[in-house]
């Protein structure tokens, strides 16, 4: 068939598992620092999801997960004894597939229904005298983050936890009632990732299959011995697919993408990063924002369509979306692989032993018509404070025929009483998802006074460079309390400052 993959040595003698991009690239001598040649390569770095799971807001109530535990035995708690906002915390032992104390992570805002996503505006939010101030920001803005070793002091019954997830509801902010938390299995602190790719050794099986499992190890992983983080796939393991990838332009309106063949089973298990920008060039999570504007959009998934809602201006939407299924194997009679013809293309897939036919997603762990998400840089920043709050950090990449995007989460110091919105505590550190908060303050004497905030960050993603911006130092909100007078100014500072940035930039074959 018109597909060129393979399954053995390559030109390092290391065992591999690797499928092309077109047909007349040789997948044993292509070398590996080609790497838009490859749909897939088991010798690269990528990324697994660790754990995802949604929780709406449940109004006033205590709900402790699972079932009979309680603030000392959680995995999951819901608290809520207000009209319109409440608490959420997962403590890590909820994802148990997690590799990482502290790892990446998103919180994705949703609507009531548990449909629309609202992560990818910019929105504007009144505070203070006579609403005389206002501010921006995306909805990360409002999250807590992933916290390291936890004391809760303001709540009757006070908790500890030594890693997870911190979350607000706050129903007038964004329409959010609903909370997706994923996961994955990658550092979100200055650890290095685990189980990094090596040399090849002499003798080691780097692939397996038998009628029970199928699997492939990294380079210098003996696939007989491996633990889960050093396999490439594993027939036992979620996995998770890139179904599309794409850079599109966002009139106003409504804009719907259509994802293609991506099969009955993918329908309902689809997740998306969706980055909104405007201009020619990608910031994420947003642009620098430097006036009175709202922009962005709503997303959501309407069968095998990706529809995104702009209520503003033109922009532009980059995006990624993935699709799993967590659903255990189900009797059938497929090969391993299998090759076919979707009635467009020519593909190949890697199927769990025994798998139904034809395939759920969940069955399949590689399909050439979903390309792998590598990791073409990593690394962490450290962020000192400076006089005027704004530094730059440049990180070159080459990108030469991938579509590239960019994850990062921003890391915090700790200390005691901390106010963390919602309720307070004593943290040692803390890991939040990025935002970009720009605002102004109007008293009568100077007229609005613009601002970003201290708590700010943003990346500009181009071809040959991630360039981040951070502004620790600076003021995170200014309002006037009790007057319209610079008398009345009230400046807020970040309780635990940024020290530093956890960042992946990925790359998709084009």
């Amino acid at each position: 068939m018109a597909i060129s993959w393979h399954i053995g040595v390559d030109y390092q003698d290391a065992g591999c598992v690797k499928i092309m991009t077109d047909a007349a690239y040789d997948p044993v001598n292509t070398l590996d620092s080609e790497r838009f040649k490859f749909l897939y390569n088991s010798k690269y770095q990528t990324m697994r999801p660790a754990g995802r799971d949604t929780q709406p807001y449940l109004g006033a109530a205590e709900v402790f997960t699972p079932a009979g535990s309680d603030v000392n035995s959680f995995a999951k708690y819901h608290r809520s004894f207000v009209g319109n906002n409440g608490q959420l915390f997962y403590r890590s032992s909820f994802f148990t597939n997690l590799e990482y104390s502290v790892p990446l992570y998103e919180v994705k805002q949703k609507d009531q229904a548990n449909t629309v996503y609202y992560g990818a505006r910019v929105t504007r939010s009144f505070m203070g005298f006579n609403n005389r101030a206002a501010y921006w920001t995306t909805p990360a803005y409002l999250e807590v983050g992933w916290l390291v070793s936890f004391t809760s002091t303001s709540f009757a019954s006070n908790f500890s936890m030594s890693f997870g997830v911190g979350s607000l509801f706050d129903t007038s902010q964004f329409g959010q009632t609903c909370k997706e938390i994923v996961v994955w299995n990658l550092p979100g602190n200055n650890s290095p990732i685990a189980n990094p790719p090596l040399a090849p050794v002499d003798g080691q099986v780097q692939v397996q299959i038998t009628p029970n499992f199928c699997r492939a190890s990294k380079p210098g992983y003996d696939a007989r011995t491996a633990t889960p983080g050093q396999l490439y796939f594993d027939s036992s393991a979620k996995s998770s697919k890139v179904v599309a990838a794409a850079d599109i332009a966002l009139p106003a309106g409504t804009t719907v993408y259509p994802l293609g063949d991506i099969g009955a089973g993918a329908v309902g298990n689809l997740f998306a990063d969706v980055i909104v920008y405007q201009g020619a060039t990608v910031y994420y999570p947003t642009n620098p924002l430097s006036s009175e504007t709202e922009y962005g959009a709503d997303y959501y998934f309407s069968g095998a369509n990706l529809v995104l809602s702009n209520p503003y201006g033109a922009a532009r939407a980059r995006f990624v979306v993935y699709a799993q299924d967590d659903s255990s194997p189900v009797g059938g009679t497929n090969d391993v692989w299998r090759e076919f013809n979707d009635g467009t293309r020519d593909v190949v897939q890697f199927l769990r032993p025994g798998a139904s036919n034809p395939p759920r997603l969940a069955d399949v762990m590689v399909d050439s018509r979903w390309p792998m998400v590598q990791i073409i840089a990593e690394g962490y920043i450290d962020v000192t404070a400076q006089a005027d709050g704004a530094r730059e950090w440049s990180i070159p990449i080459d990108t030469t025929g991938l579509f590239p995007f960019v994850k990062y989460v921003t890391v915090h110091g700790g200390g005691s009483n901390i106010n963390l919105g919602g309720f307070s505590g004593t943290i040692a550190a803390r890991v939040r998802p990025p935002f970009t908060l720009f605002g102004y303050v109007d008293p009568t004497e100077t007229g609005k006074q613009y601002y970003t905030g201290g708590g700010s960050t943003y990346c500009r993603l181009t071809a040959s460079e991630a360039r981040f911006y951070t502004f620790r130092g600076l003021p995170t909100r200014k309002y006037l309390s009790g007057g319209s007078s610079t008398s009345n100014l009230v400046t807020e500072s970040d309780p635990t400052p940024i020290v530093g940035i956890r960042y992946y930039i990925l790359g998709i074959p084009a």
